[in-house]
């Protein structure tokens, strides 16, 4: 199995964090309650963590903008039991040696980091997530939960399809248009010369909301890997595999 982490958190001393890269052995990219070879792949990252299964949690993902507190009593879900709640796409945890984990096949992996607080949250943020602020909903969860300031926030984006790839239809407009204005969408979305057809950049979206909710740009990093160009992590657009993902995660050490 192979790894790549963001370090831009990893210097601060106060977290690991990971992302899983593509490999030869095609029961890699499965991370996925009850499928064959997901608890396998759980048990050797909790390995390389020095956790166990049991200290291990993710959310089941339904594209939504919802963000929860978790705690150790929560750990194992979703990979040794159904997650105990559902609608949720987000996770933030002030436990340590508790590993939050989203899965990607395109969609932005966001790491949240609170050094002052010690707070971390892990979500995952495809269109959907996006366009209602999921991003946005975990730093407020993080204040109103830990009392963090969004001016101490540090976030990282990991690997996504990028803005250079991710061909959109018009309609996705109205959809951004909830809560981003007009001037905002257009750092954003880029018309295409084919009619009806835009490049969207998921993370400079993220981006806009966050420093708009009060956090530094400066604490603000984006991994510039493609999933669908470069060809190292998990994509759906590009491989149409409706197993593979990448898994991302996040643990106070």
């Amino acid at each position: 199995m192979n790894y790549s982490t963001i370090q831009t958190l990893d210097d601060t001393k106060l977290v690991k964090t990971i992302c899983t890269q593509k490999s030869a052995d095609k029961n890699d990219g499965v991370w996925k309650y009850g499928e064959e070879g997901a608890l396998q792949n759980y048990e050797e990252l909790g390995r390389l963590f020095g956790v166990s299964t049991s200290d291990i949690v993710h959310v089941k993902q339904t594209h939504t903008a919802e963000v929860r507190i978790v705690t150790k009593k929560d750990g194992g879900e979703e990979i040794l039991r159904p997650e105990s709640v559902s609608g949720y796409d987000g996770m933030i945890t002030n436990e340590k040696r508790l590993l939050l984990c989203t899965l990607q096949a395109d969609c932005v992996p966001l790491f949240f980091l609170d050094p002052v607080q010690q707070v971390i949250g892990m979500i995952h943020s495809g269109w959907k997530g996006t366009a209602n602020q999921i991003g946005v909903n975990a730093v407020r969860l993080m204040k109103e939960a830990f009392g963090c300031r969004p001016s101490d926030i540090l976030a990282a984006m990991g690997p996504c399809i990028c803005g250079d790839c991710y061909e959109v239809g018009e309609e996705l407009l109205e959809q951004f248009g909830v809560f981003y204005s007009e001037e905002e969408r257009k750092c954003f979305f880029h018309k295409r010369e084919k009619e009806g057809k835009y490049l969207l950049d998921l993370p400079e979206a993220i981006s806009i909301s966050l420093q708009r909710e009060g956090l530094k740009k400066e604490n603000i990093t984006r991994s510039f890997s493609c999933t669908l160009h470069d060809g190292i992590f998990a994509s759906y657009r590009k491989e149409k595999d409706p197993v593979a993902r990448m898994l991302t995660g996040i643990m106070l050490i």
